[in-house]
């Protein structure tokens, strides 16, 4: 697109940036929430120690690309999601297909869930998986006046759970990852299935591209 500047005239329609812009409708959830987590891994070889980045749910744990997809929204639901940010970095958390509208973020302790989350899947825990909130070390911090409007990227801090709603209209084979690049490229990616997942052995593969 050009621009080009010229003199002022006295012709045309000045226009006028409004004081309040338009309303936006608040979605409601009409379906469970889900619990993401982002999670940070040590692993070793011969020459050095190594983190890896990965995306998970609080009853899966840390999951890599080709595991199983186990986030299939229905058509036409609406969901609060809610990323668990167990590292010790701020994310730019990113969703294919849909645009949210951010809730807030609950400041919690992330030490004393891991260790819930780690006991639970190791069979150390009965019952249902820790419930995050019951970390919770303060109330809910609602969005900034620049997150108040339609996203597709939503930064999760550390030490919080960052909390999203929206709205899935298109059926079909989408991913949620970090935009850091390097995140993405070393598994902080994962695939989700909107409506009714084909039968398949085969690993996730998406449209993906970067975006």
């Amino acid at each position: 697109m050009q621009f080009r500047v010229v003199q002022r005239t006295d012709s045309g329609n000045e226009g006028s940036i409004p004081a309040v812009l338009p309303a936006i409708e608040r979605l409601q959830a009409n379906a469970p929430e889900r619990f993401l987590t982002l999670n940070e891994e040590m692993t070793h070889d011969e020459e050095e120690a190594v983190v890896s980045a990965l995306l998970g749910t609080v009853a899966d744990g840390p999951l890599a690309w080709s595991d199983p997809i186990v986030t299939n929204p229905i058509v036409n639901d609406t969901e609060i999601w809610n990323f668990v940010n167990l590292t010790a970095d701020a994310h730019p958390i990113h969703v294919h297909e849909v645009m949210f509208q951010i809730l807030g973020r609950v400041p919690f302790d992330a030490h004393a869930f891991h260790e819930a989350q780690e006991a639970y899947l190791l069979g150390r825990r009965a019952g249902d998986p820790p419930d995050p909130f019951e970390f919770a070390t303060g109330g809910m911090i609602p969005p900034g006046p620049l997150e108040m409007g339609w996203k597709d990227t939503v930064i999760a801090n550390p030490d919080e759970i960052t909390r999203i709603i929206m709205k899935f209209l298109l059926e079909g084979l989408y991913v949620w990852h970090c935009h850091i690049l390097e995140h993405e490229d070393n598994e902080m990616m994962r695939p989700y299935y909107i409506g009714l997942m084909p039968e398949t052995d085969e690993p996730p593969r998406s449209g993906h591209s970067g975006g």
